[in-house]
């Protein structure tokens, strides 16, 4: 599978997980989400020297899980801070991403592919995006630098 989903082929693999991420509407593919949690702030152990879209780490289901926050990967504001935000843990099918939480402001539900405008599958430019779109998760808006620690400048 590429960095970008494609469209499928089969009735299966053709659902979108949506949710809110600030002005947006973030498309995930249904096969890439292994589980849909809220959980406790108390929970995330924060990471001060990585990057700012890594939040921190939370264990779930027996798993270190690294939480990523999808406002900072769209280069929106974060919205309040909610009491028990939602995470959008990915799986297998998520590829280098398997294993991964992707924090959002909420649920919107699912729909399909043919229910979305076909733009939605093309390579976008993050720092390009408009306002209250739609769009599709990529591997690609993950550069390496966000899984490295950094260090603090003397």
């Amino acid at each position: 599978m590429s960095a970008v989903a494609e469209r499928p082929s089969t009735a299966l693999e053709q659902r979108l997980v949506l949710a809110q991420v600030g002005a947006f509407t973030l498309a995930i593919p249904a096969l890439w989400v292994s589980e849909i949690a809220r959980f406790e702030p108390s929970q995330m152990l924060e990471l001060p020297f990585y990057p700012s879209p890594l939040m921190g780490l939370m264990h779930q289901g027996g798993q270190v899980v690294p939480l990523v926050s999808a406002a900072q990967l769209l280069q929106q504001e974060r919205q309040m801070r909610q009491e028990r935000p939602t995470v959008i843990c990915l799986g297998e099918a998520a590829e280098s991403l398997n294993q991964v939480g992707i924090v959002v402001d909420k649920i919107l539900g699912s729909t399909t592919h043919s229910e979305v405008p076909a733009t939605l599958f093309e390579p976008i430019d993050v720092s390009a995006l408009g306002s209250e779109q739609m769009v599709l998760l990529s591997q690609e808006w993950f550069s390496s630098d966000v899984w490295k620690p950094q260090q603090w400048a003397i």
